[in-house]
């Protein structure tokens, strides 16, 4: 079985071939991180870590808090990256706050170091090019989904194709995440009987 490492490696490699060759000088720059479920990482309104993370195992979510508690607006489980942006690109203390949903393994990369390989490997800026430019798109899709679809509707299509995901958050994380309430959620799985209450 692999190791969170080599998991890494044949993600770089699998998206920019060219990484392949350099391996020995980027992967040692991740460090592994093991984190306990409901554990934060990073806490709106603190100092951030600056650190970009690799979720080799497990579930995260990145989320905000306002009068109605916990606002999800972003996951990150097997093979995605997180990070908390705003506190990342302008060293203000974190905007959101980044927990784990489930015990998780991560390997994560502080700016620093991030920001010598970009300039040292181009080709692992050409990966993460890929990354942001698909995690752009999915956030642009989400605001479109949720401008121009019903509530039920996104339950279904949601539920529906993404129905390993969806069983393994807690009901009022993923109520959060769909700007509804835990009861419109129970509602609406019973409703189409993909979830139990």
């Amino acid at each position: 079985m692999d190791g969170p490492h080599e998991i890494l490696g044949k993600h770089l490699t699998r998206l920019v071939p060219a990484l392949a060759s350099m391996q020995e000088e980027i992967l040692p720059s991740f460090q592994i991180k093991t984190v306990s479920k409901n554990e934060i990482i990073v806490e709106e309104g603190q100092p951030s870590p600056n650190c970009l993370y690799f979720v080799v195992k497990g579930l995260l979510n990145l989320y905000y808090t306002d009068k109605n508690g916990q606002q999800t607006i972003h996951f990150a489980m097997e093979n995605w990256w997180i990070a908390e942006y705003p506190s990342l690109t302008s060293d203000n203390h974190a905007a959101f706050s980044i927990s784990a949903i489930e015990d998780a393994v991560l390997l994560y990369i502080n700016k620093s170091r991030y920001n010598e390989l970009l300039h040292t490997c181009p080709p692992l800026a050409i990966y993460f090019n890929i990354i942001h430019q698909r995690a752009y798109a999915a956030a642009l899709m989400k605001q479109k989904v949720f401008a121009v679809t019903s509530a039920s509707d996104f339950h279904q299509y949601f539920f529906t194709k993404f129905p390993e995901f969806v069983n393994r958050v807690p009901e009022e994380i993923l109520a959060s995440y769909m700007h509804i309430s835990v009861t419109e959620l129970r509602l609406l799985n019973e409703k189409f009987f993909l979830k139990p209450a």
